[in-house]
């Protein structure tokens, strides 16, 4: 339902005309005509509006066509598209079909897929859905439909807090292959937690119908990636179970994955489960360094600590704060780090109890990249580094090319492919900023006979989603590009930067660059003062302008 909205500070008026209207009878403001007339002024100056977004719904239909779906999805997205077209409301609703599996592209309108055949291996749901997130107009109501068969290789914990909190529903239909061969696993269970040294049972139950009862199934136990046990597993009447023991005698949390290899088997994504357990113990101290023999660890254990020295910082999980009561990060710089045991330390600290220590040198503090990371807050020291070091950041500047040439495709195709050189230049943009630090400053140009700001010369830090989420709605335009024009445009950019390093990336177009001008007396110049520049020349080596590129 909708609600009037009003601009309420003029509404303050009303009680000053009671008042006036009492003390000042004279003014004869009790009069009907006159109330009247006042109460609608009043009105007028609220600018009453009833909010509405734009006319009509997107309906973004992601189609898995991943290798586990077969050929079912090529077979009826057809008449698949016939339903949805005849079930629109209205024409101002709109349909966008999505291809994905392990990337997400547009869907062909004459069939087939952009999709290589080496990359359906898996089926990654939230990509798609971010995919479509990314593309949708924020102006119009959204909806998404997956047509999967219901196994996701990427959990969807986050993209689905993400779909709540924008309020965007997702529908979904589930899809199956008409066969009677397939075996999944129903269920992995064990303990959550016990003490070390004490024994504990994992039991894994499958179910499934193949040729023949009491079919072997190959069954596989690994912890932490390691395979355990390799045994088989006897089918009855659909169904079996199977028990391991197993003990540790140190503590931490370790993920246990069951998995089975059936010769025939109609669905390969529910073949697998995990389930972790935590082994309890006393005090732990977690030291993450690039040193072998960490000082601090010998000196930790001659106090009698016990101490889990790790060595390979990018392997450090979430999952190995279990247990301990302190985490030392050891001249370790923070892109090392997996960003979610980086994210989980804030928890850690303040509602666990746990312990953090910083200690090192250039790889620590804010030289070590921490500064508006989410442990920044927790120590006590700035992490902001001086202007002497804010010089070893990087100031890039992305030109992107919006003439109409850009909205040709990119991979050619009997039925046109829906994927444009625009498209590509958007993604190769959005690639190079989520490559920079959180210290360094990007600005994004979109150039046609003029450049246009897209994204002013602005510091990373927390907004890196922000500005990626800008650059993938970048659109043709029309026009040629003006090259001169688009480093000209660069070059004011990164007038305003304090870094010491800095670059230039144009995406043009091959068939398309013009009006070069005095590119060399500028590109001079820029080089003069400490300035690369790397050009992107979309298209091929024969094209006209690829030279000039």
């Amino acid at each position: 339902m909708s609600q009037i909205e009003f601009t309420y500070p003029w509404l303050l008026l009303l009680p000053v005309l009671v008042f006036l209207a009492w003390r000042c009878p004279h003014l004869q403001l009790q009069r009907p005509i006159r109330a009247i007339a006042l109460i609608c002024l009043l009105l007028v100056l609220c600018k009453p509006a009833i909010p509405s977004r734009w006319g009509g719904m997107d309906l973004y239909v992601l189609l898995d066509r991943s290798a586990s779906t077969g050929g079912l999805v090529e077979r009826q997205r057809r008449e698949w598209r016939n339903l949805l077209e005849d079930a629109r409301p209205a024409y101002r609703d709109r349909l966008h079909f999505i291809d994905f599996a392990e990337d997400a592209v547009p869907s062909l309108d004459g069939g087939g897929s952009e999709l290589a055949l080496s990359r359906r291996d898996q089926t990654r749901i939230p990509l798609a859905v971010e995919y479509a997130l990314a593309r949708q107009d924020s102006r119009r109501p959204t909806r998404l439909l997956v047509m999967t068969d219901g196994y996701s290789t990427e959990p969807m914990g986050i993209t689905a807090s993400r779909l709540s909190a924008m309020g965007i529903p997702m529908d979904y239909r589930l899809i199956e292959q008409a066969t009677s061969i397939d075996y999944r696993i129903t269920g992995f269970d064990g303990p959550t937690r016990v003490q070390a040294g004490e024994a504990f049972l994992l039991r894994a139950r499958v179910a499934g119908f193949g040729s023949k009862d009491g079919e072997e199934i190959p069954i596989t136990l690994l912890r932490d990636g390691k395979t355990l046990v390799q045994s088989s597993l006897t089918i009855h009447d659909g169904s079996g179970t199977i028990e391991w023991a197993d003990r540790i005698d140190s503590g931490g949390s370790h993920r246990y994955r069951v998995q089975i290899q059936p010769e025939q088997d109609a669905h390969h994504g529910n073949n697998h489960a995990e389930t972790w357990l935590e082994i309890s113990a006393g005090p732990r101290i977690l030291i993450v360094s690039r040193h072998p023999d960490d000082p601090l660890a010998t000196a930790f254990k001659g106090q009698g600590l016990e101490t889990d020295l790790r060595t390979e910082p990018s392997k450090v999980t979430p999952a190995d704060l279990t247990g301990a009561k302190a985490v030392v990060l050891h001249n370790v710089p923070a892109h090392d780090l997996d960003p979610d045991f980086l994210n989980s330390l804030n928890f850690f600290v303040r509602h666990q109890g746990g312990g953090l220590l910083m200690v090192g040198g250039r790889h620590s503090f804010g030289a070590g990249g921490y500064f508006q990371s989410s442990i920044d807050e927790l120590l006590p020291v700035s992490m902001e580094l001086k202007a002497d070091h804010r010089k070893l950041a990087l100031a890039m500047c992305i030109v992107l090319d919006r003439s109409g040439s850009m909205s040709a495709a990119a991979g050619g195709g009997a039925g046109g492919a829906a994927v444009t050189k625009m498209d590509l230049a958007n993604q190769g943009a959005a690639t190079a900023i989520e490559l920079l630090g959180q210290l360094d400053s990007v600005s994004v140009l979109a150039v046609d006979s003029s450049p246009h700001v897209m994204v002013p010369l602005t510091r990373l830090g927390k907004q890196r989603n922000d500005i990626v989420g800008r650059v993938l709605k970048i659109q043709s335009a029309g026009g040629g590009i003006y090259v001169y024009e688009g480093l000209k445009g660069a070059a004011t950019q990164l007038a305003k930067a304090t870094s010491g390093t800095r670059h230039i990336i144009l995406f043009a177009d091959a068939c398309d660059a013009v009006q070069p001008g005095k590119y060399r007396e500028l590109i001079a110049k820029l080089v003069a003062e400490g300035t690369t520049i790397s050009v992107v020349g979309l298209g091929k080596d024969t094209d006209p302008d690829a030279g000039l590129l």
